[in-house]
């Protein structure tokens, strides 16, 4: 079941913010923050699939040479993460652990006249229905923006779309491989490889720290820190199954890919006017 994802925004931290004419996402306070035990994987698919997984009207960037050197024509990248959220949620609240794996894809011209990069989020898996209806506990409240001051409750949402699947391990922080599947939906097949692979780690981290968006018209940001353990390089595959796999496909479709995987503390600054992103 599909389902729009929302989240905790401490009140008084959403009236501070919407007090201020201009945001520094990157000096904002989180409203998210958590570990990530995840495997990052970068998949270079036909333009068309990319397409299919992003709303009509939108544009993707073509692939920058420094970035994806050798992606080769009429590629464009999508992006994988296959991990495990620990103690994550709203500041104070940090008590959810849970499977999460995201399809997404980078580089879409979100804001008007803008060229900066967003990562769009076509679908998020989890394991636990609570973070498919509503994560964490919905907040709602109203501000006074001249004085920053708590009026009423209104809802924040990320508007993202989320639904709770089955994980193959259940739990990959203990796991013995890199080998992650969300059973029917995308299957991952990753090798430990030596040095980086032929996308550099900078191209992980700056797909990674895009601000994105989903199904409502605000934005947010993932920062990570570095990571906890030294990061692991990895080749293998990536197999989408429809609809993930292509607007025409009817069976699951495998992508060679490239990947990392690390632990990472990380915040969510937003949801935000994404302008603020740019």
């Amino acid at each position: 079941m599909m389902a729009v994802r929302s989240f905790i925004i401490p009140i008084l931290l959403f009236c501070a913010l919407g007090a201020s004419a201009a945001i520094d996402p990157e000096t904002a306070p989180a409203s998210i923050t958590g570990t990530y035990n995840v495997t990052f994987a970068l998949v270079a698919v036909p333009s068309d699939v990319a397409y299919s997984l992003v709303p009509e009207g939108y544009t993707i960037l073509p692939p920058s040479s420094e970035q994806f050197p050798g992606i080769g024509d009429g590629k464009l990248p999508i992006f994988i993460e296959l991990g495990r959220e620990a103690n994550a949620g709203p500041p104070l609240l940090n008590i959810e652990n849970f499977q999460e794996a995201k399809v997404e894809v980078p580089n879409v011209l979100r804001v008007e006249d803008s060229e900066a990069p967003f990562l769009y989020k076509r679908w998020i898996a989890v394991d636990d229905a609570i973070d498919v209806f509503g994560s964490w506990v919905s907040a709602r409240c109203e501000c006074d923006l001249q004085h920053s001051a708590l009026t009423r409750v209104v809802q924040i949402q990320f508007g993202l779309n989320t639904s709770k699947e089955e994980f193959n391990p259940s739990n990959s922080s203990d796991a013995t491989s890199f080998d992650y599947s969300i059973v029917g939906a995308v299957d991952g097949t990753f090798t430990p490889t030596e040095g980086e692979p032929q996308w550099p780690l900078s191209t992980f981290e700056s797909v990674g720290g895009q601000p994105w968006f989903a199904e409502y018209p605000t934005c947010a940001q993932h920062f990570y820190e570095d990571s906890s353990v030294p990061v692991t390089y990895l080749t293998g595959s990536v197999t989408l199954y429809p609809p993930y796999a292509g607007a025409n496909a009817t069976e699951p479709v495998t992508f060679v890919a490239q990947a990392i995987h690390g632990i990472f503390d990380f915040k969510i600054v937003g949801p935000l006017i994404c302008d603020y992103f740019v």
